[in-house]
């Protein structure tokens, strides 16, 4: 089974799959505060909880920079999200740029959530026991290998079969 694929789709899609609310811009100023939360904003717009929205526009801004996001498309020259570059984080496809734009998700979004929404059907504990067996930084190599269009590694024998063990037989 390729939960390395599965898990990546997974918090690509995060930024779409949410609860919501707004945030806060932590110690951004100026400009900076502005595109932070107008990043959140749009997160929030498109179904994120708040507190995963900011984290996500927030982490952008201080990674990346005004300047850097608007070279990628991300913002505009107003400082507004450009839908088709923000949403799913295409826009940080470079070597350089998606295992940043990876770390930032995987350590905003709580992954066991997600997958408890796109997985219907599991509880609150098998999600977050997917997500501790699968690990942070698999899904951060696995993320940035997707943003980059690259195939993520296949999941190592030991990992499956931990993330094996929380899933109940049905029989």
């Amino acid at each position: 089974m390729r939960w390395t694929t599965g898990c990546a789709s997974l918090l690509l899609f995060a930024t779409a799959a949410c609860g919501g609310g707004s945030g806060d811009t932590g110690g951004l100023e100026g400009d900076e505060k502005d595109a932070a939360a107008a990043i959140s904003t749009y997160f929030e717009g498109e179904g994120m909880q708040a507190t995963e929205a900011s984290c996500i526009g927030d982490g952008l801004v201080e990674q990346f920079g005004i300047a850097h996001l608007k070279d990628l498309g991300v913002l505009d020259e107003k400082l507004k999200p450009q839908p088709g570059k923000t949403r799913e984080l295409k826009a940080f496809s470079s070597a350089a740029d998606a295992p940043k734009a990876a770390t930032i998700t995987v350590d905003c979004v709580t992954v066991a959530g997600v997958m408890k929404e796109q997985y219907q059907g599991i509880d609150d504990a098998t999600a977050d026991c997917l997500a501790k067996a699968f690990g942070r930084e698999r899904m951060i190599d696995s993320m940035a290998a997707g943003l980059q269009g690259l195939a993520a590694d296949d999941t190592p024998a030991e990992v499956t079969a931990e993330m094996s063990k929380c899933v109940p037989d049905k029989k």
